[in-house]
């Protein structure tokens, strides 16, 4: 299917003819396989082919390039294929009754791109970038690749570049946060966070630059640059220092090279795996795929502990509690932030007693207020993180204070 639509794309490139290209990506499409089992997903994959066939004209081309994903390519203008791309959304939309007779509402995102004179690969990328607009919105669910889109793609694929020097001359550095146990105020463990020292725009949060490390291949040598560091601040701390833990993508989760690479670098800078922990954030596709769930048995078995990130904003989480051999659970900020109303203490207190009966540790984060310090130690919270105990800061001044404050202690 994809094959032949690329075929065809590539065709209509040669002969230099106009080409208008939707392209599409369910809207809640992975918890329909969490829940229901992949025969439902590919149910619903047939259906909405079938959907979308019934929707563009004879003369359009449909087809499924991967995943859940679909492209319609056609000869139509612009206003044209805005109107098509909104049917499009509308016919995803309908209810769909599964075999089990469950019935199941999806939603798509479209991005459109119409291309004369321009190379197959080129108008795929275009409507991809419009599409990735598309789902970046609450809003808007069709999105049109226009200037406006032009110069913010321009702007990325510049960052995109510089970043890729800046991995090579090593312009990153990392900072660090603390995790403190509540019990007794100790920081026993950290987080190691990157930022970019760039020579013209200063330090860079990773809010501006990891985002388009994530859109491409770069997040993997972004996530081993991390790596290395991490685990090269962690080898050189003295016994009884705390963990340092390492937030990994999904994509390379899914890498079999990931535990490898992870393991030489322990055997490389003779780090005790135990000084090391994992994070895997839970809204990152994949995470509980069958390659993520070997990497991650394969980093415990070696003895590195594992724990799932910004737990409560993906779509099911409870199914990610029950299949991830994990070791801790972090509770995302925005549950944090309204445990002193009735409907987030219930859910918090809810995610607290299960990790209790999974005897799995439980990290609150971006705690900001004494308050919430104190309601998440009366619920039994034993780890807590944000900026109600420190801001991110350089790792190695960060780690300097927690030696003082352990030496001091002791003397006292």
């Amino acid at each position: 299917n994809r094959a032949g639509f690329l075929s065809l794309l590539d065709q209509r490139s040669d002969e230099n003819l106009s080409s208008a290209l939707a392209y599409l990506d369910l809207d809640r499409f992975k918890p329909v396989n969490d829940l229901y089992g992949h025969e439902a997903g590919d149910h619903v994959l047939r259906v909405v082919g079938k959907r979308l066939h019934a929707t563009v004209r004879g003369s359009d081309a449909v087809a499924r390039i991967g995943g859940d994903e679909f492209v319609v390519l056609s000869d139509c203008d612009g206003s044209d294929l805005e109107r098509m791309a909104e049917r499009l959304v509308g016919a995803v939309a309908e209810p769909i009754e599964l075999p089990g007779g469950q019935t199941v509402q999806l939603g798509a995102s479209v991005g459109w791109a119409i291309g004369e004179h321009t190379t197959s690969g080129e108008l795929l990328r275009r409507a991809d970038v419009a599409l990735y607009l598309a789902k970046a919105s609450d809003e808007i669910r069709v999105a049109e690749y226009n200037a406006e889109v032009a110069t913010r793609d321009s702007d990325r694929r510049g960052t995109e570049n510089e970043l890729r020097r800046a991995i090579a001359e090593d312009e990153l550095c990392l900072h660090a946060q603390p995790i403190v146990e509540l019990s007794s105020g100790q920081a026993v463990s950290i987080e190691a966070l990157v930022r970019w020292e760039h020579p013209e725009r200063g330090l860079l949060s990773p809010g501006l630059f990891v985002p388009v490390a994530e859109r491409s291949d770069l997040i993997i040598d972004l996530d081993r640059w991390v790596l290395a560091e991490a685990i090269r601040v962690a080898s050189r701390l003295p016994a009884g220092s705390p963990k340092v833990s390492v937030n990994v993508s999904g994509r390379h989760l899914r890498s079999p090279e990931l535990a490898d690479f992870i393991s030489s670098l322990l055997d490389d800078y003779r780090c005790p795996a135990d000084r090391v922990q994992i994070e895997m954030t839970e809204t990152h596709e994949g995470i509980d795929s069958d390659a993520a769930l070997a990497t991650v048995n394969r980093l415990r078995a070696r003895g590195i502990s594992v724990a799932l990130d910004d737990f409560g904003t993906g779509f099911s989480s409870l199914t990610h509690l029950l299949r991830l051999p994990i070791d801790a659970v972090k509770i995302d900020r925005s549950m944090v932030s309204v445990i002193d109303k009735p409907e987030g203490s219930a859910v918090v207190d809810a995610i607290i007693g299960y990790c209790h009966a999974q005897q799995l540790d439980v990290v609150a984060e971006g705690v900001e207020t004494g308050t919430q310090e104190r309601l998440l130690r009366e619920r039994g919270c034993g780890l807590a993180q944000g900026y109600y105990y420190s801001k991110p800061r350089p790792i190695m001044e960060l780690l300097d204070e927690i030696t003082a404050q352990a030496v001091g202690k002791a003397a006292r």
